[in-house]
């Protein structure tokens, strides 16, 4: 066994987990010549057992309940249940199959595990992940790295004496889900910084629909050609399917994916199926041309997105223009990333800037994780994205009798954060609106987590599901403030009770607001020494920033108006003459 602290890196995909380390700068897959691991759970009533990873896919039949791309319902359905088991469950029992079959074998001991996360999950995903590790692996130290940044780190880590640097769209096109994020790059500061990711849903455009697509474009036509029998509408549409057809219905998207990865490797394909359908054969080959042309509708969902929503955010970004893309890179990641077809559309569609498609696509995100955990406590990089979600506190109206809901005013979809940073978000004075409590003897406080591009605000709105925390404490005679922090180290809300005189210590804190006052400042001393600049914006502008000296220990609220100020003086100088 080596000595020294080694940590483990855990890709948890949609469609298959990678996990592995690095030892002595070698990198070490513990799947071996498996490579990695459906992330895939089957229950089987008669047992009532959870099977995990290649057996779940040999546990296929007719009384079989199999969740394909079970990591999706920690975004979209946390009450997801498998027989009789919950979400939790199942997550618990995947890290300790992963354990028992990958870790335990090695007899190392692991320091810490980096493990992957999509940014747009929210505090209680990730804090289910958090546990679900922590109770079966055993290791204190788990840390979340969004997915996108390992990939980069990963690339990079590959190639030290030409990294990519500067502003990169990765593309992940996986089995469940295809992402899309903003990445900006800064080799000299050793900086990364995410800027936005967002997703297509399964049901748009992944490699699961390119599957499906291949049934219904290819296979099912080929099928009912040769026998004149149309297959079950039910087929198509996936739905009210017995266990039976359930059954028929995964082992021809078995069948699909094996075609995909075949002509993707060369011209054509060849399928000779015995028992394909009702005791009927299908024997079928296809070119490739025609295999491209038949998945057009599929492919097109891929255009109208790019098109219609990435357009859209580049914009937002300044990284297009409306005629012109303006990036560096395009990192194109995830298991159909090598589709020829796929590879074309981008290019055709995002002209002018470099296709990156690593060599070692499947293990970039995975490689990227072991690295990083290596880079902690050295200073070796500063890491950072938004977090797009805002958080709401529950409030009492007292004119209204009734509860309602405020916006806190810390801007997280917009502010770089760092990913294992803790900031404060908000305080406020006891007795308070905000505490919910019957008595004056205790404190009761509800502070809710939205999607950034949910709008709806009204309390009924909300779910436990929303529920970032809830607090139930005895409230200390002494306490005269309290404040929220967003802890994205541990993925959760934290509160602190205080007295007025201990104020002053936020002021040394490690938030984001000190440095961003003082930049701001800076940006009026600089625009004041232009000698075209205008009296009157400035003098609007230095008003605005006068109070921000008195409002240290608080959450800013005026970004936005802050950025406007400086871009209508950055106007006033485009358009002197």
């Amino acid at each position: 066994m080596s000595q020294g602290k080694i940590h483990l890196g855990i890709d948890f995909g949609t469609s298959y987990t990678k996990i592995a380390y690095i030892e002595n700068e070698s990198f070490v897959n513990l799947a071996g010549d498996a490579q990695y691991i459906p992330s895939v759970v089957t229950y089987i009533p008669s047992t009532r057992k959870l099977y995990f990873g290649n057996l779940a896919l040999r546990l296929q039949g007719p009384e079989s309940h199999t969740a394909y791309f079970f990591k999706l319902e920690l975004k979209r359905n946390r009450a997801f249940r498998l027989g009789p088991y919950t979400l939790a469950e199942i997550l618990c029992q995947f890290f300790a199959y992963l354990k028992e079959e990958y870790i335990a074998p090695t007899a190392m001991e692991f320091d810490s595990i980096a493990i992957s996360v999509p940014n747009y999950f929210g505090l209680k995903s990730r804090r289910l992940l958090i546990n679900a590790i922590h109770e079966s692996i055993g290791v204190n130290k788990v840390f979340l790295l969004p997915e996108p940044i390992a990939a980069l780190i990963g690339y990079n880590s590959l190639l030290p004496s030409s990294p990519l640097q500067g502003d990169i769209l990765s593309i992940d096109i996986g089995g469940g889900t295809s992402d899309f994020s903003f990445l900006t790059l800064s080799q000299e500061q050793q900086e990364i910084i995410m800027e936005t990711q967002f997703q297509i849903g399964s049901d748009v455009f992944s490699g699961a629909e390119i599957d499906r697509g291949i049934l219904r474009y290819l296979l099912f036509p080929a099928f009912k050609m040769q026998h004149g029998i149309n297959l079950k509408a039910n087929f198509f549409t996936e739905k009210s399917l017995n266990s039976h057809d359930r059954y028929l219905l995964n082992n021809y998207l078995r069948q699909a994916e094996q075609l995909k990865i075949d002509i993707n490797r060369k011209k054509g394909t060849y399928l000779n199926k015995a028992d394909f359908f009702d005791g009927h054969s299908l024997i079928a080959s296809f070119e490739q041309d025609f295999f491209f042309a038949q998945l057009q509708p599929i492919f097109k969902r891929l255009q109208t997105y790019i098109d219609e929503v990435l357009k859209f955010r580049a914009k937002k970004l300044g990284l297009f223009d409306g005629q012109r893309w303006l990036m560096d890179y395009i990192l194109l990641l995830g298991g159909s990333a090598r589709s020829q077809a796929v590879q074309a559309l981008i290019k055709e569609k995002i002209p002018g800037v470099p296709l990156i498609c690593p060599e070692d696509l499947d293990f970039n995100v995975v490689r990227g994780l072991c690295t990083w955990s290596n880079l902690l406590g050295k200073s070796a990089g500063s890491f950072k994205c938004i977090y797009p979600f805002q958080f709401y506190i529950e409030k009492f109206e007292q004119d209204k009798q009734a509860c309602a809901l405020e916006l806190i005013p810390f801007d997280t979809a917009n502010l770089e954060l760092d990913v294992n940073g803790r900031y404060k978000i908000f305080s406020f004075s006891l007795p308070s609106p905000y505490n919910l409590a019957a008595d004056s003897d205790s404190i009761r406080l509800r502070v809710f987590e939205l999607a950034e591009e949910d709008d709806i605000k009204s309390l009924e709105r909300f779910q436990d599901q929303e529920l970032a925390l809830q607090l139930d404490i005895p409230q200390e005679t002494d306490s005269e403030t309290m404040e929220l922090y967003l802890n994205l180290a541990l993925s959760r809300l934290e509160v602190n009770l205080s007295r007025p005189e201990a104020a002053a210590k936020f002021k040394k804190e490690a938030e984001i607001f000190e440095d961003f006052r003082v930049r701001q400042k800076n940006s009026y001393d600089l625009i004041k020494t232009y000698k075209h600049h205008n009296p009157d914006l400035l003098s609007d502008f230095a008003e605005h920033l006068s109070p921000l000296d008195k409002k240290l220990e608080q959450a800013y609220e005026g970004h936005a108006e802050t950025t406007l100020f400086k871009l209508l003086c950055l106007l006033q100088f485009l358009s002197n003459k």
